[in-house]
């Protein structure tokens, strides 16, 4: 336990606010309030102060070891737990999360009786910070997949429907893929007809921003997936998909980061309805190891989560003149967890989500061996953002696909996230894909 000096000088340093300024800077540091009162009852062991905004802690000095401990108390009528580290010599670190997701500090010094506390948006900023990571990883991955199956399904349907009978029922089952012809759609899966096997890499970067005065963070995020497929017939396609994600960022304040790498491996289909529509779905793992990294008196560690992301579109497949359109609708769902008490104090990053209703569209243009295609992608986020951005956005992109041969094609990609609040999301893309 402290001796009853250290405990005289701690409750001096909390209790005396009217000789000690502390000032509680927010939002990084937009604007300030001050802890205008404060005084300790020495029979209880409690400091009571309040802020400029009418916010009451109380704060009980019981419990403390030499060498830190925790203080307990209330802040605006909820439990807190603030957690007090030595820093070492007379310096010591005293922090809590409180129930608005705000981080409350103060680097205390017992020899010249003084402090400075502040209140950061820490706690937020690693929430949103995951919020948005999850969004855009989330998506990154999904485009990578359904990218790849849309491209094979859209070159058996259309491949298909003009080289086949059609059986009762309006069904088209080719079990002998040597006797069918060419695929119209071969420069963009990859490979004639024949070719059952398709093996494929993609990798993405992006780069994160959000502007939020509460919510701040940027930095990038990478997404390399590879892929392997089979043409069951001219119905079913069938893949599992491996790879890598990885995110770095600046916090508010940037004196703080947080890094995420991480493991993804998941099935993928598709199915065939005619010459024109396709249905595909796809569900992913990703095992995620999260560093949050911070100076003396803020939180920081290691922690571990697990994320989960299932996708399914309806595809839609045709072409005007020399023009190849394809279009899809569908939904989009992640959830991340991952117990952060922690580094942060509390579970708040332990149940993210992030679902999105997703209707998109290309357009390309073949050119010989080259392909230049425009894709549009309209998204509404049907779970409640995190990290203050809006629901809606708006991705346009820009891509070139190259054909060396039948068996091997490889492709660009541009793409901007536009009309969403607070957020940019910049993604460069490159893919590779081999059939065989």
């Amino acid at each position: 336990m402290l001796g009853n000096r250290f405990r005289r000088i701690v409750a001096r340093i909390f209790g005396g606010l009217s000789l000690v300024a502390l000032l509680c800077a927010g939002g990084g540091p937009s604007h300030a309030q001050s802890l205008v009162s404060g005084n300790f009852n020495s029979s209880t062991g409690t400091v009571t102060a309040t802020d400029s905004s009418g916010n009451t802690f109380n704060i009980s000095l019981a419990g403390l070891s030499a060498g830190g401990g925790t203080l307990t108390g209330t802040f605006g009528g909820q439990p807190i737990t603030l957690t007090v580290k030595s820093l070492g010599g007379s310096l010591f670190a005293v922090t809590v999360t409180l129930p608005d997701n705000q981080l409350f500090t103060c680097t205390v010094n017992i020899a010249t009786f003084s402090g400075t506390c502040s209140l950061a948006n820490t706690p937020r900023s690693t929430v949103a910070s995951i919020s948005g990571g999850v969004r855009s990883q989330s998506s990154a991955a999904v485009d990578l997949v359904t990218d790849r199956v849309r491209a094979v399904a859209g070159s058996l349907a259309q491949g298909g429907a003009a080289s086949a009978p059609t059986p009762p029922g309006g069904t088209v089952i080719l079990n002998n893929f040597s006797s069918t012809q060419p695929s119209k759609y071969d420069g963009r899966s990859a490979g004639s007809a024949d070719m059952r096997w398709g093996l494929w890499a993609n990798a993405s970067g992006s780069f994160l921003n959000n502007d939020s005065t509460a919510f701040g963070y940027d930095g990038t995020s990478v997404v390399a997936l590879t892929g392997l497929d089979y043409v069951v017939d001219r119905q079913w396609i069938l893949g599992l998909t491996a790879g890598y994600t990885h995110a770095d960022l600046s916090l508010s304040p940037s004196t703080v980061t947080r890094t995420a790498d991480g493991a993804l491996v998941g099935p993928y289909a598709s199915y065939i309805i005619n010459s024109n529509f396709a249905i595909d779905g796809l569900v992913n793992y990703t095992s995620l190891s999260n560093n949050v990294g911070a100076p003396a008196g803020l939180p920081s560690g290691s922690y571990h989560s697990d994320r989960v992301t299932a996708a399914t579109d309806l595809d839609f497949f045709t072409s005007y003149e020399a023009v190849k359109l394809t279009g899809y609708g569908g939904y989009a769902y992640s959830w991340e967890g991952g117990n952060t008490a922690p580094v942060l104090g509390s579970s708040a990053a332990n149940n993210v989500r992030y679902g999105a209703i997703r209707l998109g569209a290309e357009a390309a243009y073949p050119l010989g061996a080259f392909e230049p295609y425009v894709p549009l992608t309209f998204e509404y986020e049907t779970t409640n953002p995190a990290d203050g951005t809006s629901r809606a956005a708006l991705i346009v992109g820009a891509g070139m696909r190259y054909r060396w041969s039948d068996s091997l094609t490889g492709g660009l990609l541009f793409e901007s996230t536009e009309f969403k609040t607070h957020t940019r999301d910049y993604l460069v893309g490159a893919n590779l894909r081999w059939s065989f």
